[in-house]
């Protein structure tokens, strides 16, 4: 990873940590979130469909503070496949490649009196990498990121609804050399609190 991204997530990190001893006068849930849009894969190579379907499921707590909530998530992401034709001198062949992969987190919640909300998330993934080129497969792995922001709607006080962005960078160790892609994903998501 980067070192300005793990700098982030650090202190994302700590910022949530350094507020834990409000955690004790302070109430907090148990939340399940998913998440079901559309990937588009940032890579010349998948010159035939750049896009697929995505999704995402995160399980956390987080520490409500007034309107602002804190905490951590964990969860698994499919960021889907992009399609595309690799050429050599043998003519062209198929090509296909996506990432799935565990994730977690840290996240940040604003809520309006309103019951409108924004939030906002910061995190690691391992990347499970899987080309598949004219009939033969291989898989990679690495470790990436991502961070995202979205704006929902409270319909009561143990389920949400909204839209996010998010931005993976997808990384592996392909045959020695880094490899690095970036995926942006629009999506729809439900939440859960308990």
């Amino acid at each position: 990873m980067s070192k300005r991204f793990t700098i982030a997530v650090a202190a994302m990190a700590l910022s949530c940590i350094s507020t834990g001893s409000l955690a004790a006068t302070t109430s907090g849930q148990f939340f399940l979130n998913g998440t079901v849009g559309q990937s588009t894969w940032h890579d010349d190579g998948f010159n035939t469909n750049n896009k697929d379907t995505a999704t995402a499921w995160r399980f956390g707590y987080a520490w409500n503070v007034d309107q602002l909530s804190y905490g951590f998530e964990a969860g698994y992401a499919d960021l889907g496949k992009g399609k595309g034709n690799l050429y050599s001198g043998y003519g062209s062949t198929d090509l296909s490649g996506g990432a799935t992969g565990p994730l977690a987190g840290v996240n940040m919640t604003y809520r309006f009196r309103n019951r409108m909300f924004i939030d906002a998330r910061l995190g690691w993934m391992h990347d499970n990498v899987r080309f598949d080129i004219g009939g033969s497969s291989s898989s990679y792995s690495g470790d990436g990121g991502y961070a995202g922001i979205g704006v929902g709607y409270d319909v009561n006080e143990h389920f949400g609804v909204g839209v996010a962005y998010d931005r993976y960078n997808v990384r592996a160790q392909i045959n020695g050399s880094r490899s690095q892609d970036g995926v942006d994903v629009f999506s729809g998501f439900a939440e859960v609190r308990f």
